[in-house]
């Protein structure tokens, strides 16, 4: 059984604001050297964030694709403690594959997207 380190991220549309609108969640698994980790984000989420942090969100989520075919482990270390700024990290964890399906499909619903 293959185990997960994920972390879910989330939308913030105002510096004083929690984080409340699930946004992605990025999964690697716990054994090191393997390079099946994943990010899922959700469909339309362009329309339920601020104009003014689309092309911010998108071009962290891509460069965040990227840096996952180079480093998943760094790139996990980079959003596991979001705390500032429009993405910021929600909850993280560890789980099994099932729970990691069911996680992302019950946060991220009706259809994730898998970017990564």
């Amino acid at each position: 059984m293959v185990l997960y380190r994920y972390a879910i991220l989330a939308y913030s549309p105002h510096p004083e604001e929690d984080a409340a609108f699930p946004l992605a969640v990025m999964c690697v698994p716990l054994q090191s050297g393997s390079d099946c980790g994943a990010m899922f984000v959700v469909d339309g989420w362009a329309h339920a964030v601020n104009a003014s942090h689309r092309n911010y969100i998108e071009e962290t989520l891509r460069e965040w694709k990227d840096c996952m075919q180079v480093s998943l482990e760094s790139t996990f270390l980079r959003v596991k403690d979001l705390s500032i700024g429009p993405i910021r990290t929600l909850k993280t964890g560890e789980c099994d594959e099932e729970e990691l399906r069911s996680l992302h499909n019950v946060l991220l619903s009706p259809s994730p997207l898998r970017i990564a």
